[in-house]
């Protein structure tokens, strides 16, 4: 390398169509070929280096065929055809290339195969597994990522990514146990990573361990003050341990960033059934099932509201609206899975009534 940049130098004048496309190669490396630790796998960016590489070429293979020369018939015709087959064997090259980029699966598993020890493409086709709903594969490369991980450029960043996706891998399954070792070896890597931390919060409320989950928030709040979902967790866990005044101040200031938010809504209603402000509760509950007129759960909540502000007919038609959204047997499993200490077990009370008397009328 060195040798050809001295020669292109040298020679720049007198063949400028040969030395130029060198040096240009070699000074677009620049960037690349540094004492920084970048990875250099990748094919892209050798794009714009090249860009005059077949420049010496084409204009030999031109004024071969075209120009006087001391080529014969048979040799200009050698050179037209063999440049024909080139072009011919380079398309059908690009055509089978092409098949590796036809999505983001097949192209991270062509890097695989070409490097199969590589944590980055492991952790990508990881990502693309779990995109498609594939858990199993994607644990499996995200784990074959995290023990190759030292391989990387840098091996605390591709460690941390490959912690933080099998501890969502878990979380996604509802696995809250097995994900929070992993949350927990990102945090070690990377004192309070923010994704880390909040998935790790997220896992305790789903454990039933709001005062865990509740640590992990303030320590979000505290360093990233506008971050709304880490306010989110610390009003739940706030509501959870009965610290109604501290769920409430949280929701304020959620509700002063952004009303489009459904389970903020939804919370700040369930606060506001607490303290049994049920005017106030009704317009929370509402507004979060109007953004999110799928949830069960919401409905229940708002059928309750209408219940206990003793607004009989609301809350039938809110649990008609249910009955008919759903067949019976869902809802009936719905309502038994309700967590003990869910804030709206009037609503299941009510509802479980209401159902009954659906029943009765349908026999």
């Amino acid at each position: 390398g060195i040798l050809l940049i001295i020669l292109s130098i040298r020679y720049l004048k007198k063949y400028p169509l040969v030395a130029f496309p060198v040096l240009f190669f070699f000074l677009n490396h620049i960037i690349e070929s540094t004492v920084l630790p970048l990875e250099l796998i990748f094919e892209h960016r050798n794009y714009l280096p090249s860009l005059f590489i077949f420049l010496p070429l084409s204009v030999f293979i031109a004024h071969a065929i075209y120009a006087p020369s001391k080529f014969s018939f048979v040799g200009r015709f050698a050179i037209a055809a063999g440049t024909v087959c080139f072009l011919i064997i380079s398309g059908q090259a690009t055509y089978t290339r092409n098949f590796a980029w036809a999505d983001e699966g097949t192209l991270w598993s062509d890097s695989i195969k070409k490097a199969p020890s590589s944590p980055r493409a492991a952790g990508y086709l990881g990502q693309w597994y779990q995109k498609i709903e594939q858990p199993q594969k994607a644990y499996y490369y995200f784990r074959f990522a995290l023990q190759n991980s030292y391989l990387a450029p840098t091996p605390k960043k591709s460690q941390l990514a490959a912690s933080q996706s099998l501890g969502l891998v878990h979380y996604e399954s509802e696995e809250y146990k097995k994900a929070i070792p992993y949350f927990n070896q990102c945090i070690n890597i990377e004192k309070n990573n923010r994704n880390c931390l909040t998935n790790r919060a997220r896992s305790y409320l789903q454990l039933y361990l709001p005062q865990k989950a509740l640590d992990d928030a303030e320590i979000l709040v505290a360093d990233y003050p506008t971050y709304l979902l880490a306010k989110y967790i610390a009003a739940s866990a706030s509501y959870r341990l009965g610290a109604l005044a501290e769920a409430q101040r949280y929701m304020h200031e959620i509700i002063q960033q952004s009303l489009d938010k459904p389970k903020g809504l939804y919370l700040m209603g369930l606060i506001l059934l607490k303290y049994k402000s049920y005017p106030n509760a009704l317009f929370f509950l509402r507004q979060a099932v109007d953004q999110w007129p799928s949830n069960a759960e919401y409905q229940f909540s708002l059928a309750a509201a209408y219940y206990i502000n003793n607004q009989l007919d609301a809350a039938e038609q809110t649990l008609r609206n249910i009955f008919n959204r759903y067949p019976l047997p869902v809802i009936e499993t719905a309502l038994q899975n309700f967590k003990p200490d869910a804030p709206s077990q009037e609503s299941v009370i009510f509802a479980k009534n209401f159902l009954s008397e659906i029943l009765r009328e349908e026999i």
